[in-house]
């Protein structure tokens, strides 16, 4: 998707994230970075 500038993620469903998930997502953004894309994330849990 050569035109995809921005992706929010939206945590709401997101209760609980362990080290595999959190290095997971921690991949996830900095793929995204390199290739140029701007993240957000919105409405984790506390």
């Amino acid at each position: 998707m050569p035109e995809l500038r921005h992706v929010l993620i939206v945590g709401n469903g997101i209760n609980e994230l362990d080290s595999s998930g959190e290095e997971m997502l921690s991949l996830l953004v900095a793929r995204l970075r390199e290739a140029g894309c701007k993240v957000s994330i919105s409405g984790l849990n506390d």
